[in-house]
């Protein structure tokens, strides 16, 4: 009976001192940030093969990977805090700007005050919080940044070597920045200064409230305080990064030169984008009442798309047959002659318009068509073609590039012969 009784008293003063550690909010409970704020990283794991394509294709969505740089693995593991440096580049390739950024790679998802209606809530950093940050020497945070390249492309870099990445613009936060800076469209190069290793942790305590103005300590109720930490990095947490004023790039003019790509006079057939960027050939069959026209056959003679790696042309599949237009007229109404692939990029059509009553009347027209959701660059920017090139912006992930890219007249294949 006393072995009885001593167990019972043993258990009953350690559920005292767990409630009482409970209510006085002593007592941290820590998760790992990624877990709980359902960073896509672990909510939602890539894995095999399959798993890495996935990464890389999204990673293509936000940023195309520096050129040059070796993306087969992942270097540095999750919970990675970057430090980067951005370095704005003159014509002539020296250096007129430089910003560092920390950040935690992959991304972690906003919380805090720069996501207050999320259900993570508000953080605070209560008297338990401040003694172990003050005891560990870890760093509270309120945000887990922004590198500006995306942080797949971060994970995968080498530490020390500097990328330079071309005519981009980029949107960086800090760990300690409220408001993310914008660098202008300009020429940059990027290095990969620091990747340090660190724990990203949640601490959490629950602490009973009383309320302050009873005489008697009358209990409120109950309150969760939370926090995020960054661990074992505290010598480059506690770094703040050389930031400029301003990062100031040399004006581009917005003016097209002249030796810019200008599209042709159309009739049937004229270009679209869609909602999301697709781009198509469409035939707006209201001009059937705006002129008298016979029946039409549309045949297309060639069809590419530029490749940028390769800088060529490579043919894409042909329409089966050809597009008959004739009426009656519709108001309003488009048909799609062609759509090209959901793809950013460029892409080149030529084909001709044959009234059925008078095939020696046919005409033919080419066109250089873009698709994706940014198409436009500075083109003030563009260079000047060398002969048998034409000068464009080329739409890809992220913003379009100024480039001059072999004629598609000189390099695009002949379709097989269609059915007229």
């Amino acid at each position: 009976m006393v072995r009885v009784g001593a167990i019972l008293i043993a258990l009953i003063a350690g559920a005292s001192v767990a409630i009482l550690g409970f209510v006085t909010g002593s007592i941290v409970r820590w998760s790992d940030a990624y877990g709980v704020l359902e960073s896509a990283e672990t909510a939602y794991p890539a894995r095999g093969r399959d798993g890495e394509r996935v990464l890389l294709a999204n990673a293509m969505v936000e940023s195309e990977p520096p050129p040059g740089m070796p993306t087969g693995q992942r270097l540095h593991p999750v919970g990675t805090l970057a430090h980067l440096r951005y370095e704005t580049l003159r014509a002539d390739g020296s250096v007129s700007a430089t910003t560092e950024v920390r950040s935690l790679v992959p991304a972690l998802p906003a919380f805090g005050r720069d996501a207050p209606a999320a259900p993570f809530g508000l953080t605070s950093c209560p008297r338990r919080c401040q003694q172990g940050l003050a005891e560990s020497g870890s760093i509270e945070i309120a945000r887990g940044g922004s590198p500006g390249l995306s942080p797949e492309w971060v994970l995968r870099m080498p530490v020390g070597r500097a990328f330079d990445v071309g005519r981009q613009s980029y949107s960086l936060q800090d760990i300690e920045d409220p408001r993310p800076l914008s660098l202008p469209y300009a020429r940059y190069r990027v290095t990969l200064l620091e990747a340090c290793p660190a724990r990203v942790r949640v601490g959490t305590v629950t602490n009973l409230e009383f309320n302050e103005y009873a005489v008697v300590p009358i209990p409120r109720g109950f309150r969760t305080h939370r926090w995020v930490q960054v661990d074992d990095c505290a010598a480059l947490a506690k770094k703040r990064p050389a930031r400029p004023e301003a990062v100031v790039a040399q004006p581009v003019s917005t003016v097209a030169p002249p030796y810019a790509y200008r599209p042709p006079e159309l009739d049937l057939i004229v270009p679209r984008r869609g909602p999301v960027g697709r781009a198509s050939l469409v035939i707006d069959e209201g001009i059937m009442l705006k002129r008298a026209l016979a029946a039409t056959h549309v045949i297309f003679r060639r069809l590419c798309r530029y490749d940028a790696a390769s800088n060529r042309w490579e043919p894409l599949p042909a329409p089966d047959g050809a597009l008959e237009v004739a009426g009656p007229a519709r108001m309003n109404v488009e048909r799609v002659a062609y759509r090209f692939p959901e793809t950013p990029g460029l892409y080149w059509a030529e084909w001709s318009e044959v009234p059925a009553d008078d095939r020696g009347a046919a005409r033919s027209f080419a066109l250089v068509v873009a698709g994706g959701s940014n198409v436009h660059c500075p083109e003030g920017g563009l260079p000047a073609p060398a002969a048998a090139e034409i000068s464009l912006c080329v739409p890809r992930h992220g913003a379009a590039e100024p480039r001059a890219i072999p004629d598609p007249p000189l390099t695009c294949p002949i379709l097989p012969t269609i059915a007229r």
